[in-house]
């Protein structure tokens, strides 16, 4: 039940987020999970045993407990302790990353999609469906 009002909550806030709805800044927003379910881009998958400039560990620069992990595999996770989401990634023909989150409840598949630039081992990732939402993480 914990878990399930946790999952709730956080489709709440990714609506609020994506929609532009509760006011306020979104400078104090949390990279929750942001999901949707737009269709999935055209995939440009990582060259099997590259090493892709997203491969490795990210720890949040507001909080480096919050960590992105991305595998040469295409597979990866998020969060912090306990609360981790395993997700699919690949990178886009248009420049973006593209995330496909496993299954919520009810069989949904979610879809997420940020513009990304890594600069001096800082990873900076904007979301292509609400542009005010933007994270950055440092390289660990």
């Amino acid at each position: 039940m914990k878990k399930l009002l946790s999952v709730l909550f956080i489709v709440a806030l990714a609506v609020t987020l994506l929609t532009g709805c509760g006011g306020g800044s979104t400078s104090s927003a949390s990279p929750t999970n942001l999901a949707t379910t737009t269709p999935a881009p055209l995939p440009v998958a990582p060259p099997e045993g590259s090493a892709h400039a997203l491969v490795g560990t990210w720890h949040w620069d507001e909080d480096a407990a919050f960590t992105y992990a991305f595998h040469a595999n295409g597979e990866g996770f998020r969060g912090v302790g306990t609360e981790i989401e395993t997700f699919a990634w690949i990178t886009t023909a248009d420049g973006s990353l593209s995330l496909t989150l496993d299954a919520l409840p009810g069989g949904f598949i979610s879809f997420e999609e940020w513009s990304y630039v890594i600069v001096e081992d800082v990873l900076t990732i904007t979301n292509r469906q609400n542009a005010d939402i933007e994270f950055s993480y440092n390289r660990g």
